[in-house]
């Protein structure tokens, strides 16, 4: 629907407490054109039904014990991943069908997850998480830790991007740059010309291989 207006949207709460259904962790556009939302109370799907938006619980996840989430991701294969702050990553194929979707794997894996981003030429997922950055197998959904050498001066990954060959990761004490040609690295800083060495959640990358990256002292792009 088109409209220039704000408004709020109603839907079936599954927990009405204060951290609960109403505070939304993470939004995404799912390939049908659909959405999908993740909230301290339930996962919930945005669908159009005669020209109204109908919003419904996603998922059997909302029938278990905890129902809290974090995020959610869809890779271009149409897989949904969603992490829950019990520690659990759900891998799943989605269905046309209310509650039809279907968990291929679920794994464990504690560190809070800040971006997913699709590494198309090694069939892969990159993690930026707040225990440093991973790697997950999309053929086995097998977990790797991956680490440089000289070490990121940062645990915690805010947002990461590849361009042309480079890692960049951002995180609380500067813009780390992985050289995946040459084996090299190095961090850029204030002293660099940066705003600030503290980056937030809210990079956003383009498909022509520019960012736009938030700090605590304002953007960078």
């Amino acid at each position: 629907l088109v409209s220039n207006r704000l408004q709020k949207m109603t839907y079936p709460l599954l927990s009405a407490d204060l951290f609960g259904s109403n505070w939304v962790q993470d939004i995404i556009r799912l390939t049908d054109q659909s959405f999908l939302f993740c909230t301290f109370g339930g996962l919930y799907r945005i669908t159009e039904k005669n020209g109204k938006y109908d919003i419904q619980p996603f998922s059997f996840l909302n029938k278990k014990k905890y129902i809290s989430f974090e995020a959610i991701y869809q890779d271009k294969g149409g897989t949904i991943y969603i992490k829950d702050l019990a520690d659990g990553l759900y891998i799943m194929k989605p269905s046309e069908k209310q509650n039809g979707d279907t968990v291929i794997h679920s794994i464990l894996f504690p560190p809070q997850i800040n971006q997913f981003y699709t590494d198309t030429l090694s069939n892969s997922l990159l993690l930026a998480t707040s225990m440093g950055l991973y790697r997950l197998n999309q053929n086995d959904y097998s977990f790797k830790k991956i680490d440089f050498t000289p070490a990121v001066p940062f645990l915690s990954i805010s947002s990461l991007m590849k361009t042309a060959g480079k890692l960049w990761l951002f995180g609380e004490k500067g813009l780390f740059c992985f050289d995946e040609k040459k084996n090299t690295a190095r961090t850029f800083t204030v002293e660099d010309g940066l705003p600030a060495n503290e980056f937030n959640l809210s990079a956003n990358i383009f498909s022509s291989g520019e960012c736009i990256a938030g700090t605590t002292n304002g953007r960078e792009g």
